[in-house]
């Protein structure tokens, strides 16, 4: 009688169905693959249930490095105490782990969880280990399978690894680091120091690779073997990660976030830490850079980009006794930047107003304003809103809300308007007039958004990177090179539509020079829309009459200058950029959409 396969045990275990498995067979013919890597890669089938069922076949699975592991949260010893218990006994040679979170997920549809005897090849078949199976079978723990260790190397790692949960302690760079964190360090110091503003650390399909985020663009770092990396990661996550910021132990399986800080001769730099998994078997971690004790010299909005009108109408917008004023855009977008940089100007500039700041976490240091942290938990929002309450009883003139995500501090944020308050918040809107649809799927009714006085200033903002003045390229010249055909031929229809040359455009050189070291741009600049609405157009938002909203909001392009950025979408301010020679069509397109998909410039009804 034929075995039976992974495949088909997975069929009895009501992982899959049988016509998956057809599916499967049927590719793993036609491209001479392994039925495992087809189940896990063309159905998503987990680890753990791969070495479920090959442990009901009677089969070992081999561990060659920590990341083979399947999820787990919970680790036994063999007395069945957590191990990271008081008094338990720590057993070197095996344990059991399984996935607790799932339990209460997985038997409401009727699976079981897995369970894993981990042990070193001396002890996979010692009494013991024997021992431990049938307690665990006694206490009703899953179907178990054997998981051995290729090296005791690497048992030890994990053991390590278990044993740190809780144990995480916040360190300094000044201090005697172990060498996991002097690598930690040497990495994200080089990553700050080129004024990066994320870093990504990668392992997957056997390799591994850092990369560092700049003016937009990910730039290779530096190659390393995927398992130092898996140990950095897991340092890093277990021994550098603030208590409180994470629940649980490094776990390559699952998404986690949580906060990292660590003090460099610049001052304290914080990093906001997020990994999740890659299949079939990889990791994606990434490290958002915020220098929140390093003091940089804030940036006016001309600076960081803005146009002459734009900035008139948020002064005008900050000069308000009330209102709401939202930034917005997408991750990565500069908005917080941009709130926090406005906000350090009216402290330094309006010294007697009372600014009072909620955030989770504190991202900037804002001088002369109150900066209260506040850790939101996940589904649970009663301390941020706490908070936000004892703010509004302070008597502030500016209350600074991080982040509006909910409609619990959206409605707040409006409570503090109606009472008098300028309340300035950041949220996640595709526009400027996207905002209203934002805050009305969150639940606000229209009837509130479309109040008279509610609304002081909805901004929308997107970054462009800025050419290098030195080595960019004249737009007649690239259009030699075949792969902006397609680019130039929308650019040029552009060009009628606006009534200018391409004399002043310039596409970024992929060699770049000294000058931008090589990278062919030298920063990014704000490509931004503002809106406020007339009482027209409140009419049309309680109406809930997007249409009507964006042909008033148009309307205010007729007749104005190129330059006046009033009633005009952030990629036409971006535009506008392109025809001055400072950004690169391409880099437009990549921003936004592409040139042709604008409106007209000239607004007809």
């Amino acid at each position: 009688m034929r075995p039976l396969t992974v495949g088909e045990i997975l069929v009895k275990e009501k992982r899959i169905t049988v016509d998956d498995l057809s599916k499967v067979k049927q590719l793993c013919a036609d491209l001479e693959q392994d039925e495992e890597e087809v189940l896990q890669s063309l159905l998503q089938v987990s680890r753990a249930d791969i070495y479920a069922a090959r442990g009901v076949l009677g089969q070992r699975s081999i561990i060659k490095r920590i990341d083979d592991l399947p999820a787990w949260d919970v680790v036994l010893t063999a007395e069945g105490q957590p191990l990271w218990d008081k008094g338990a006994a720590r057993a070197r040679d095996h344990a059991v782990i399984y996935h607790a979170a799932q339990c209460n997920e997985w038997m409401q549809i009727g699976k079981t969880v897995p369970c894993f005897i981990v042990a070193t090849q001396e002890f996979a078949d010692s009494k013991a280990v024997q021992s431990l199976r049938d307690r665990c079978v006694s206490l009703g723990y899953g179907p178990l399978a054997t998981l051995v260790f290729e090296r005791k190397e690497i048992l030890g790692a994990f053991f390590e690894l278990v044993e740190n949960v809780g144990a995480r302690t916040r360190n300094s760079a000044t201090s005697n680091d172990a060498p996991l964190h002097k690598t930690f360090d040497e990495i994200a110091y080089a990553a700050f120091k080129q004024h990066a503003s994320d870093i990504h650390l990668t392992s997957t399909f056997g390799r591994a690779f850092i990369k560092f985020r700049v003016h937009g663009s990910l730039e290779h770092y530096t190659d390393m073997p995927v398992e130092n990396l898996s140990s950095l990661m897991a340092s890093a996550y277990n021994t550098l990660v603030e208590r409180g910021s994470t629940k649980s132990g490094y776990n390559p399986l699952e998404t986690q976030d949580g906060l990292i800080e660590r003090t460099y001769p610049e001052g304290l730099i914080r990093f906001r830490y997020n990994h999740m998994p890659l299949a079939p078997n990889g990791v994606d971690h990434t490290l958002r850079i915020i220098p929140i004790g390093v003091d940089q010299k804030r940036k006016t909005l001309e600076e960081l980009g803005y146009s002459e009108d734009q900035c008139e109408l948020i002064d005008r917008a900050f000069a308000n006794r009330g209102g709401m004023i939202l930034f917005s855009g997408t991750t990565g977008s500069g908005k917080s930047t941009t709130m926090a940089n406005k906000l350090m100007e009216v402290a330094e500039l309006h010294p007697g107003k009372k600014i009072r700041t909620i955030e989770e976490p504190v991202e900037y240091r804002i001088v002369g304003a109150y900066q209260a942290p506040v850790k939101r938990v996940k589904g649970d929002s009663s301390d941020f809103l706490n908070v936000m309450r004892a703010a509004l009883r302070a008597d502030p003139d500016i209350l600074c809300v991080g982040e509006i995500r909910d409609i619990h501090t959206a409605e707040l944020a409006i409570h503090a308007v109606r009472s008098g308050h300028l309340c300035v918040s950041s949220i996640h809107a595709e526009s400027s007039l996207g905002i209203y649809d934002r805050l009305g799927g969150m639940g606000i009714p229209r009837a509130d958004l479309s109040g008279l006085n509610l609304v002081a200033g909805f901004v929308y903002q997107g970054l462009v990177p800025v050419l290098c003045p030195k080595c960019k390229v004249p737009a007649r010249e690239a259009a030699k090179d075949p792969k902006h055909k397609k680019v130039l031929v929308r650019l040029n229809t552009v060009a009628e539509d606006w009534e200018e040359s391409l004399d002043q455009v310039f596409f970024v050189n992929p060699h770049g020079c000294p000058h931008c070291k090589k990278r062919g741009v030298v920063s990014r600049t704000v490509a931004a829309e503002f809106h406020k609405p007339t009482p027209a157009m409140l009419e049309a938002i309680r109406q809930q009459n997007p249409v009507r909203l964006y042909e008033l909001n148009r309307m205010q392009t007729i007749g104005r200058q190129k330059g006046d950025m009033t009633g005009r979408e952030a990629m036409e301010h971006a535009v506008h950029k392109m025809f001055q020679g400072i950004v690169c069509p391409t880099h437009v397109e990549e921003s936004f959409k592409y040139l042709d998909d604008m409106p007209p410039f000239v607004y007809k009804a």
